[in-house]
């Protein structure tokens, strides 16, 4: 089969949506499907950024017209190409895939995140007017559409009527090949340079905003060390909220317990998994923004590091509670704090835990299984209903 795959994001780019279109590619490819990844803006780097697939950037239309123009672009691109299907993965692509319907006959579908859901509900003016309009158009005329959890599945039926034949759920998956390396030299650099040593590590990957929890944690932090000063959170990476975490770090005392390591190469972020002892991230929904899965807990599952997530979108269905981890209410710091001191005080818990959602990640959460999932979607074989 030959899919093309439309993103707006996509590797090195840091953001789950481009790791999503990679990850399903290289699936994809090592199931034996040619790949062409279309992207309507310049990424440097990101022709090589999955072996096996074709990646095609042209540089981005910022003029009023963009979704026309994004339109007529993916026109030229599918008549060239002529795929047997195409995936539309980020709210962007909606409205140019609903333009291009009045004109064109695509085979298409539609990755429902979740965010993506609540920006066209939340869209104002005449431009979300047509952006609305656009993006119902893109619903209806899609072929299905590939939910990446339950409750991003919820969220679009709240906001619009569809049919249930035509949502499914695929979740999103993990290069397993990547995840099951490990190098023990550099976890041994790491911990040394950071002066980790001895301490048990509290861990976040994820970008620096507000929904991401991170105050709620450094608030349950300042409780927990002062019982077990040797506790260390380290930060991994960037994002518009930094200034003021760093703020809240020093105005609560916690400079010696806290590290924010930045940015980390995709590459490199086995090596921080395996630094934690607890992989922590309790998100939230802030204004338009939800948790529509939570690909890190996945991550740091596949690398055996028990992990707590907000009870909140769709981290219940990444973390299975009392099985895998623990899911806590993401404004309540004492009881995030109650969680993560119960596993700092049973080192058998935290192996226990981390062994399951290994398990499970390797049996429902791998490159390969999505891809599977996603062909047969396509095939008519919907699998999981949203």
């Amino acid at each position: 089969m030959r899919l093309l795959i439309l993103t707006y994001e996509f590797p090195p780019l840091p953001g789950g949506i481009g790791r999503y279109c990679a990850t399903l590619a290289k699936g994809l490819i090592g199931l034996g499907h040619e790949v062409l990844v279309f992207i309507p803006r310049q990424i440097n780097g990101a022709e090589s950024a999955v072996p096996g697939a074709e990646v095609r950037c042209v540089p981005r239309y910022q003029g009023p017209l963009r979704h026309f123009i994004d339109a007529y672009r993916l026109y030229q691109v599918a008549q060239f190409y002529d795929p047997d299907y195409v995936l539309a993965t980020h709210s962007f692509s909606f409205t140019p895939v609903g333009s291009l319907s009045f004109v064109y006959k695509l085979r298409y579908a539609l990755a429902i995140i979740g965010s993506d859901v609540q920006h066209y509900a939340a869209a104002k003016g005449a431009t979300g007017v047509l952006r609305r309009f656009l993006f119902q158009r893109a619903l209806r005329q899609a072929k299905a559409l590939i939910c990446i959890s339950r409750y991003s599945g919820e969220l679009l039926r709240a906001v619009l009527p569809i049919p249930p034949n035509k949502l499914c759920t695929v979740y999103m998956g993990l290069d397993e090949q990547r995840f099951i390396q490990s190098d023990e030299e550099r976890v041994k650099f790491l911990r040394e340079k950071l002066g980790l040593e001895g301490k048990t590590i509290l861990l976040t990957v994820a970008r620096l905003v507000p929904r991401k929890g991170y105050d709620q944690m450094l608030k349950a932090l300042r409780r927990i060390v002062s019982t077990y000063p040797d506790i260390h959170y380290l930060i991994v990476g960037r994002g518009p909220d930094e200034a003021r975490l760093r703020r809240m770090v020093r105005n609560l005392e916690l400079v010696p317990n806290v590290t924010f390591a930045g940015y980390v190469p995709e590459e490199e972020l086995n090596n921080y998994y395996d630094l934690a002892d607890i992989y922590v991230m309790p998100s939230r929904q802030e204004g338009e923004e939800v948790e529509g899965f939570g690909l890190a807990f996945i991550e740091a599952s596949a690398r055996g590091v028990p992990v707590i997530g907000g009870r909140h979108g769709g981290v219940p269905e990444a973390i299975l509670d009392g099985q895998t981890g623990y899911l806590v209410d993401p404004l309540n710091p004492d009881e995030i704090a109650k969680r993560v001191v119960e596993l700092i005080e049973d080192p058998s818990l935290r192996q226990k835990l981390g062994e399951q959602g290994r398990k499970r990640v390797l049996e429902y959460f791998t490159a390969r299984r999505m891809a599977q999932e996603t062909i047969a979607v396509f095939m008519g074989d919907r699998g999981l209903r949203s």
